[in-house]
C-alpha cells in the first residue's frame, strides 16, 4: 500500500528558477561591466563616465551572486525540513525489538539485487531509503514523498515513472 508525505516540490521548482534568474543576472552584469569598461578606454571618456558605466554592471553581479547563495540556503532549509520530518517519523515509529529485521528474512544485507540498510539506494531516477519499520521512503525524484510497504513495490513505481 502506497502512503502520501508532503513535499516540497513546488519550493524546489521555484528555487530552480529563481537560481537560473540569479545566474542571469550575474552573468549580464559582468557582461555590462566588460562593455563598459570596453567604452571606457577611449580617450574621450572622463573616469566618472567609465564609473558610471561600469558601476550598475558590478551591482547586478552582486546582486545576481547574492541572489544564488540565498536560494543555496534555502535549498538547504528545504533538506534540512525534509531530513527532520523522516526523523521525527522514525522517532515516532521505531519499535527497539531485535525481532522485527529490517531487511525481509530471505534477503540479506550483502545481497547485491536488495540495496544495502541506511543507504540511500537509487531506482531509475528515485532516491530511496527504507525506514526502520521497513517501509520505503522516496526522498529524491519523481514520487518524492511517497511510501511504500515493499521494496518491489517501490522498483515497479520507480520503473513506471523514470521516463
Amino acid at each position: 500500500m502506497m502512503h502520501y508525505e508532503r513535499s516540497y516540490a513546488t519550493a524546489r521548482a521555484a528555487f530552480t528558477v529563481l537560481e537560473t534568474v540569479g545566474m542571469l543576472v550575474a552573468i549580464s552584469g559582468a557582461v555590462a561591466v566588460i562593455i563598459g569598461l570596453g567604452q571606457g578606454s577611449s580617450k574621450h571618456w572622463s573616469n566618472l563616465q567609465i564609473i558610471l558605466t561600469v558601476v550598475p554592471g558590478v551591482a547586478a553581479v552582486l546582486f545576481g551572486l547574492i541572489s544564488v547563495a540565498i536560494v543555496q540556503a534555502s535549498r538547504a532549509a528545504v533538506d534540512t525540513a525534509e531530513m527532520t520530518r523522516e526523523l521525527l517519523h522514525i522517532a515516532r515509529n521505531e519499535k527497539p525489538t531485535i525481532e522485527s529485521p529490517v531487511h525481509p528474512p530471505s534477503q540479506t544485507v550483502g545481497d547485491s539485487s536488495y540495496p544495502v540498510e541506511n543507504e540511500p539506494t537509487r531506482i531509475g531516477s528515485c532516491e530511496c531509503r527504507q525506514r526502520p519499520d521497513g517501509m520505503w521512503l522516496i526522498i529524491k525524484g519523481p514520487g518524492t514523498g511517497q511510501v511504500f510497504e515493499s521494496y518491489e513495490e517501490l522498483r515497479q513505481f520507480a520503473v513506471q515513472n523514470s521516463n
